[in-house]
């Protein structure tokens, strides 16, 4: 097959999001129809000259969303219906809880229009003198201090964060006012003590426990957008998992009510049948 779908690799990504992004294309434009064959990873690993390993990666990604899907001992197919624009959209932190009918209170604590942060500009792809935006949030559950969080952008959405408003997410109002829509989220989560600073805000005392979450946010094209620091309060939250096969799907778990022992309410069974 000529080079359908496949383009060269442009800069400042990485491969096999490029991979994805461009069989995701091909899809979405046709080249591919919905129930066609895809071309075999040892031929798209060629053309891309890369490993079929870095190809795999590239068609879980497709895979995950529901684009593609694999028939043992035949090769990829494209599933039925192509791309529906609203499967795509990753939920924000407020979506979720939502869909648990839990109550999201948002305060914007500051609005900040020239940060510097070096590892931040990098994994958003910005220059190091371009600057950037931030938004400091907190998220109330129950009148609860649960989640600190800052948001950074590039300053082309500087007045994206000028005009935030309270009661919308983020990623859907970045959506409607800039037209980009953030599918994809990569999260590393690990535990940390609070220090004086983030412990005020959050109404704790300094060194008790919490998750710090680092979230980077990109668009369709695997271009990122915003990059999320957020620090979650450890006795009101947990990560639950769950596996279906080789895929994964996490999610926050709340506990709203503070008198409520944290421990036993994890072991209980309607809390597993709500957030498990």
């Amino acid at each position: 097959m000529e080079s359908r779908g496949f383009a060269l690799l442009g800069p400042k990504k990485t491969k096999y999001i490029y991979i994805a992004e461009i069989i995701r294309n091909g899809i979405k434009n046709g080249d591919f129809p919905p129930g066609s064959l895809l071309p075999s990873q040892s031929h798209i690993s060629l053309k891309f000259k890369t490993s079929v390993m870095t190809v795999r990666q590239a068609l879980s990604v497709l895979e995950a969303e529901g684009l593609i899907e694999f028939k043992q001992g035949i090769g990829t197919f494209v599933v039925s219906g192509g791309i529906n624009r609203t499967d795509l959209v990753l939920h924000g932190f407020q979506d979720e809880m939502s869909e648990h009918r839990i109550n999201i209170i948002t305060k914007v604590i500051k609005k900040e229009y020239s940060c510097a942060n070096e590892r931040i500009k990098e994994l958003l792809a910005i220059s190091d003198k371009e600057e950037m935006s931030c938004l400091i949030r907190l998220r109330l559950i129950r009148n609860r201090r649960t989640i600190l969080q800052r948001t950074f952008v590039p300053s082309k959405y500087r007045e994206v964060i000028k005009s935030y408003s309270e009661d919308k997410s983020l990623y859907t109002f970045l959506s409607n006012a800039t037209g980009k829509i953030i599918t994809q989220g990569r999260e590393i989560i690990i535990p940390v003590c609070l220090e004086s600073e983030d412990a005020k805000l959050l109404n704790k005392n300094v060194g008790a426990p919490a998750l710090l979450s680092y979230r980077l946010s990109t668009d369709l094209s695997g271009e990122p957008v915003l990059f999320d620091e957020a620090y979650i309060s450890g006795d009101s939250v947990a990560i639950s998992v769950n596996r279906t096969g080789s895929q994964y799907r996490f999610h926050y778990a709340i506990v709203e009510d503070d008198g409520k022992d944290i421990k036993r309410e994890f072991l209980n069974s309607q809390f597993w049948e709500e957030w498990a």
